[in-house]
């Protein structure tokens, strides 16, 4: 398998529609909850970002790095190379490019177990979705009713 350009256009169409969403989100997000509350909803919505960020980059990552090494563990490639190819495509690339003969075959498992790492890392993001978008369904107020817990009680506010 290989990369198409469909792939790359279609992260050129994707990032700045979701760059354009995250404004009128924040203001949302905000702005329903009564003025004196909304320094604390601000910063528990950066803080939810940044954190849902740091560690979809590093969960997306370890998946990507697991199925990367399990498709050079698949692949037909000699087993003294197997060890230090699957460190890391990079790695990989850099044997091919001294192994003379053996090379397109280095090159084309590489490939391979990218595009595996990538298709792991990219269907747990996707489950990842799912599952939020379910606690997301089941945690929001019922039509009809109050919109904020926080609109119960004061919230001490450090």
């Amino acid at each position: 398998r290989r990369y198409s350009p469909a792939s790359t256009e279609s992260f050129a169409v994707r990032a700045p529609s979701t760059l354009s969403r995250a404004p009128p989100a924040t203001e949302a997000i905000v702005e329903a909850l009564p003025a004196r509350k909304q320094g604390v909803a601000s910063a528990i919505n950066d803080v939810s970002r940044e954190l849902g960020g740091a560690l979809g980059i590093a969960l997306i990552g370890s998946m990507f790095t697991s199925g990367y090494q399990r498709g050079i563990d698949d692949a037909d490639l000699p087993p003294e190379l197997t060890d230090v190819v699957r460190e890391a495509p990079a790695i990989g690339l850099g044997v091919a490019a001294e192994s003379g003969e053996a090379a397109p075959t280095i090159v084309g498992s590489v490939e391979q177990a990218v595009t595996d790492g990538f298709s792991l890392g990219m269907w747990f993001a996707a489950a990842s979705c799912v599952v939020g978008a379910i606690f997301v369904v089941a945690r929001s107020p019922k039509p009809g009713t109050e919109a904020s817990a926080l609109d119960q009680g004061e919230v001490p506010v450090a």
